[in-house]
């Protein structure tokens, strides 16, 4: 904890050992020391006005013309806001944060710990198998995680985004190191390779993958999320739709697909996975036995509001109108796996628009006789 004491101690703030680290100004940095002081007795967080009259005092207000500062260092990412109502960063007024509470981020905490924010990476050495490479792979879906939510939070220009930018640049450099020294194929590289995937593809595939590795229960398979992930503005953003649209490469070309469910605001949501058969040759190269699994049956079991349920009957066992069953025993045949193929291949409907018109008409009441 040297660096930490070093940091509490220091009559000069700007000879400390991690100031150089901070990126920011002497005055930022004494409010810091003022935070860590409170921290290190037992204060998790503060409020912006009890800090800044400590250290400015109240005389003509002068501390309030300090509040900049704070706004520096929520966007240096050294600080966080306590708030019922987020909002981002640049959104957020002076005179707001005044009477806010803020405390220190874990990224600073560990600067405190470790005295450098440089991530320390092995030497350079060939993958031993395509683990070894998902590993690495999966590190950096994390740090462009990382990244999306300082721009969601912040703002895309966030001074703290520029930290994990350098280690994604150093981190994506040894990946390719790495590789040019690897004699063997590794799978996912040369999957990547003969899709003649580009960057922001193979950021949207591994994104889906770690999701698959890790059977988590976010929302990254949700498309606007994986959009965000690889944008950097707004402009990106729109741009990069048509990424995850009908036609795009990497569904056109079977990699990934999607399934559409109701979201519980009543509106439309893509959630995407990856093919079976690509899934398991990335996964389980070894292996030659497909595994067929369930997508709509993963799906719903993330979902908190929806529960899976086994039909124990058929459509043969339901009692209905002679009209009503022909319509649905056609709706069935339209959503048939080989029928919605070569529909699709004639050019008469898409596939995603077979399901969601099938699925709208059965539940649509047969109209009343008059």
């Amino acid at each position: 904890m040297k660096f930490l004491i070093d940091f509490l101690e220091a009559k000069d703030v700007t000879k400390s050992e991690i100031f150089s680290h901070l990126k920011c100004h002497e005055d930022e940095a004494k409010i810091l020391q003022i935070f860590c002081r409170k921290y290190i007795n037992g204060r998790e967080d503060f409020i912006v006005i009890d800090v800044l009259q400590e250290l400015y005092g109240d005389k003509e207000y002068r501390y309030v013309q300090k509040l900049s500062h704070i706004k520096i260092l929520l966007e240096l990412g050294w600080i966080s806001q306590h708030t019922f109502t987020p909002l981002k960063v640049s959104d957020v007024t002076h005179l707001e944060l005044l009477n806010s509470t803020v405390a220190l981020t874990p990224s600073f905490l560990r600067l405190l710990e470790e005295g450098s924010m440089e991530m320390q990476l092995p030497e350079i050495k060939p993958y031993a198998d395509h683990l070894e490479y998902l590993q690495d792979q999966f590190f950096r879906i994390d740090l462009y995680q990382k990244m999306s939510t300082i721009r969601q939070n912040i703002h895309e220009h966030s001074l703290g985004i520029n930290r994990i930018r350098h280690k994604l640049e150093l981190l994506e450099k040894r990946i390719e190191e790495r590789i040019a020294q690897t004699r063997k194929d590794i799978v996912l590289d040369k999957f990547f390779k003969q899709k003649k995937l580009d960057s922001k593809e193979q950021i949207i595939f591994i994104a889906l993958l770690k999701e698959e590795d890790s059977a988590g229960d976010t929302n990254i398979r949700e498309m606007n999320t994986l959009i965000e992930l690889i944008s950097f503005d707004e402009y990106d953003r729109i741009k990069n739709r048509s990424l995850l649209e009908d036609g795009a490469k990497l569904i056109a070309d079977e990699v990934i697909d999607y399934e559409e469910m109701l979201n519980p605001f009543g509106g439309i949501t893509r959630a995407f996975y990856i093919v079976d058969d690509v899934l398991q040759s990335i996964i389980h190269p070894q292996k030659k036995k497909k595994v067929t699994k369930l997508k709509l049956d993963m799906l719903v079991k993330e979902q908190d509001i929806f529960e899976l349920v086994e039909p124990t009957t058929s459509l043969d066992d339901v009692v209905l109108n002679p009209k009503t069953q022909k319509v649905l025993h056609n709706l069935m045949r339209q959503v048939d796996k080989d029928v919605a193929q070569k529909l699709k291949a004639w050019g008469i409907k898409e596939k995603k628009a077979v399901l969601m018109h099938a699925l709208f008409f059965t539940v649509l009441p047969e109209p009343a006789k008059p």
